[in-house]
């Protein structure tokens, strides 16, 4: 029988990568998708900015939940808990799991997260869209509070799925 030890990291971060920007479209129930297509119909790298970006959008903020929290619980916990949210756990948790054990889970995951981070803003600079729109005034907070929230998903996505799937094999 072949040892899959050594490539189940390299390949919990590949499929976490694909997974993540389709799952973000999955967990918001498909909402906008048409938009994005139309749109990379008539401009190719626009339409993969608006598809890319969805896993970014300010639907986990963070900060604003932290900074100005709903009287409510039952609203608190549906702002922190939202569709991206979900679907960073998803993502992080089925990378964790095809690289098994804690350590890896959670370095697949932080690695899924980079490279995805990475992609949107590369993306984002080849379509010309105004990034510095999004990282400077009001809208500061609200992209910091979308990136922690992306990465508080993440880690508990990782580290519980990474735990789930048991002790590593003993390769890294």
């Amino acid at each position: 029988m072949p040892d899959y030890r050594a490539t189940r990291l390299p390949l919990g971060i590949k499929l976490g990568i694909l997974l993540s920007f389709t799952l973000a479209w999955a967990f918001s129930g498909w909402s906008g998708i048409q938009t994005a297509l139309s749109l990379f119909l008539s401009n190719p790298i626009a339409g993969l900015y608006n598809y890319v970006s969805r896993i970014f959008s300010a639907d986990i903020d963070l900060i604003g939940l932290i900074i100005n929290p709903p009287a409510d619980i039952v609203l608190f916990l549906t702002g922190l808990f939202s569709s991206n949210m979900f679907a960073w756990i998803i993502t992080a948790g089925i990378a964790a799991c095809i690289a098994k054990g804690l350590r890896r889970g959670l370095t697949a995951s932080i690695i899924v997260y980079v490279i995805d981070l990475l992609i949107w803003i590369l993306i984002g600079i080849l379509s010309g869209e105004d990034l510095l729109a999004m990282f400077s005034g009001d809208s500061l907070l609200v992209s910091i509070g979308t990136i922690l929230g992306g990465l508080a998903g993440v880690l508990i996505g990782g580290s519980l799925f990474g735990l789930a799937s048991g002790p590593s094999e003993g390769i890294l």
